[in-house]
């Protein structure tokens, strides 16, 4: 075995170049966080139209459902208009956060007790003077009427169960792990 050697060279460059362009992408994850915001707001929208998930939401109540008509429980005006119309995306280098901007969305997300107090109303009446109706008082707007009343409405409370809309769901986690691989080894 005298006079044999064995020689290896290692050439690091390619792995130091890559190691270097990762290190200068995690200054500024922004892109990332982007992709992240969008996979987060597409599975709030998808909460929306499939009525919760991974659980269906409480349905709606029987007073509610019959004011509604068919609409989907927390959607008003689809995509444009109401709670599922106010999510938005804020993005940094370092975060992605997608909420609402809605006085009401705690309670819907959360459930708890509305309490309604007491309140004097005033109540609208219009007395016909001639046609069919002569001579009989009924309801009316504020505009038309030719009397009105103060009556007080009585406090009431609402249980209003939770409806968790801003939830991330584990196939999102997946997803957004994916998303941040990609960005740093240099694929997106």
């Amino acid at each position: 075995m005298a006079g044999s050697a064995i020689k290896v060279e290692f050439d690091d460059s390619k792995t130091q170049t890559f190691l270097g362009e990762m290190l200068d992408r995690m200054h500024n994850t922004t892109p990332a966080m982007r992709v992240i915001a969008s996979i987060i707001r597409t599975s709030v929208a998808r909460n929306f139209e499939v009525g919760g998930r991974p659980e269906p939401w409480a349905p709606l109540s029987p007073r509610t459902l019959k004011r509604k008509k068919g609409s989907k429980i927390l959607v008003e005006k689809g995509f444009g208009g109401g709670l599922l119309g106010s999510i938005n995306e804020q993005v940094t280098a370092t975060t992605a956060t997608v909420g609402t901007n809605k006085a009401y969305a705690a309670i819907q997300q959360f459930g708890g007790t509305i309490k309604h107090p007491a309140v004097e109303r005033i109540l609208h009446f219009r007395t016909f003077k001639r046609g069919e109706r002569k001579g009989k008082t009924l309801f009316s707007n504020a505009s038309k009427a030719t009397h009105g009343m103060k009556v007080m409405g009585g406090a009431y409370d609402i249980e209003m169960p939770a409806r968790p809309f801003l939830l991330i769901q584990d196939e999102d986690w997946v997803e957004m792990r994916a998303a941040l691989g990609d960005f740093l080894i240099g694929g997106t």
